[in-house]
């Protein structure tokens, strides 16, 4: 935030740090175009008291200002502190932010005499946000590395923001009430922050990567995207809604390679209809990834199902593209796919055509698969080519986009099942070919009328 829009009292309401985000920030990050805060808020007019003129320094962000600018500023300062304190300017000296931050750490330390590595990271001062500096045994100081790419405090200011508080004022709010945050929400913050960022070196990289590959192959391979507290307790809510809801469930809500051996279980379809499925159709983590990667806001999960490859079973999954079933339009629709047991080449992981979801939808048709009522009909070798087959560990989530051309083989072993949970999530600017819809309609039901299942409706 430039200098001359904080001043003595915080200049700026929480609506204009909103306003910033989304009129300079998001513009810079996801379009690379460069707004000026000049442009934003033509009319700015300090609203507390201020020492800085925003005729003489412009609304620009202290490490956009020039030498001229920076020495103006310091101008403004160097009057103002021989104001207040009324001393002659003459005993007035600037010492370096990020020293003194250092200085105060050594000097109150035990560490006094001995060879220190002293690092500070903050905010930002005077142009930096990190510094690493080297302290002898005589207690001479010298800085080695100044740089403003470690933005752990910009990072924890954007916090504050989202938690509707003001940054760089309401840190230490943040600060206080962080002890006492529960260990599950901490576990998710921290999962989340991996997502978004890299930490390289002392950098801190935004993901471009992950977004980048998902639209370019059509798919992501996110690891560890359920921690293992929430594995188990999707684990768990998966095996209770199989012992008590899947008895009494709809024939097409529920498919087994044979219906006379319950462990034989292949697919529950419209788990949604149980409240806490229904309820998880809204889980921040899910929510979120869907609009990283869609880039816009997403409805609730629009289908809740559960995909197994029983072991001593002989079924593979057709290619197809889901969004030959779901028929939206424009196709800003994805899949996560979540893995609750191991998934390799020998119990049929996920293969997927790289690329394939940019152009358009293929020709479909009834398939032998129970569950998939459709398939490509003109599958090739070039298509097979381009498979990247996925192995997934539990917890880890595969991802993708609703054209992506997708199977999966058998599972050839004896003792293992491959289960997968997946909800499907739709931008909310997707709708529905009702025309295109009906014919899928259709031939679906017709395709499970032949494996002697009756739709209602």
């Amino acid at each position: 935030v430039p200098v001359n829009m904080l001043g003595i009292s915080s200049t700026l309401s929480l609506e204009d740090y909103i306003t910033i985000q989304e009129k300079i920030r998001k513009p810079k990050f996801y379009e690379n175009q460069d707004v000026s805060f000049r442009s934003v808020f033509p009319d700015y007019k300090s609203k507390g008291e201020t020492y800085y003129s925003t005729e003489d320094i412009p609304l620009k962000e202290y490490r956009q200002l020039s030498l001229k600018e920076r020495k103006k500023i310091s101008e403004y300062r160097l009057k103002f502190i021989a104001k207040e304190t009324k001393k002659d300017p003459s005993e007035i000296f600037f010492l370096d932010h990020h020293l003194c931050h250092i200085y105060y750490g050594y000097y109150s330390s035990s560490f006094r005499g001995e060879k220190v590595v002293a690092i500070s990271l903050d905010g930002g001062g005077d142009g930096v946000y990190e510094s690493i500096s080297v302290f002898d045994e005589n207690s001479n100081h010298k800085r080695i590395y100044a740089a403003h790419e470690a933005i752990l405090g910009p990072i924890y200011s954007m916090i504050t923001l989202i938690l509707r508080m003001k940054p760089n004022e309401h840190e230490f709010k943040v600060m206080g009430l962080a002890p006492y945050a529960k260990k599950y929400s901490k576990e998710r913050t921290i999962e989340y922050l991996r997502k978004i960022l890299t930490v390289d070196g002392i950098k801190f990289i935004r993901n471009k990567k992950l977004k980048d590959f998902f639209h370019e192959n059509g798919f992501v391979h996110l690891k560890s995207f359920l921690n293992q507290h929430l594995l188990v307790e999707l684990r768990n809510e998966v095996e209770r809604y199989i012992n008590d809801k899947v008895p009494f469930l709809d024939p097409g809500d529920v498919f087994f390679d044979n219906p006379e051996k319950p462990e034989t279980l292949k697919q529950l379809h419209r788990m949604e209809q149980d409240p806490f499925f229904n309820e998880y159709r809204n889980h921040p983590l899910w929510i979120e990834t869907s609009e990283f990667l869609l880039n816009e806001p997403v409805e609730p999960a629009m289908g809740v199902e559960l995909f197994n490859k029983p072991p001593n079973t002989n079924h593979e999954t057709p290619p197809h593209q889901d969004n030959y079933y779901f028929c939206l339009e424009p196709p800003k629709v994805l899949t996560i796919w979540v893995a609750l047991d191991l998934a390799d080449q020998t119990n049929g992981c996920m293969k997927y055509v790289a690329g394939s979801h940019l152009n358009g939808i293929r020709n479909h048709d009834t398939s032998n698969t129970l569950g998939f009522s459709q398939s490509i009909t003109d599958f090739c070798h070039e298509d097979a080519k381009n498979e990247k087959s996925i192995t997934a560990k539990p917890g880890d989530a595969l991802i993708h986009h609703g054209n992506t051309i997708h199977r999966a083989g058998v599972n050839q072993t004896r003792n293992r099942h491959r289960r997968g949970f997946a909800m499907v999530f739709k931008a909310v600017s997707a709708k529905r070919n009702e025309k295109k819809f009906k014919i899928y309609d259709k031939q679906s039901k017709i395709q499970q009328n032949t494996f002697g299942i009756q739709i209602n409706g």
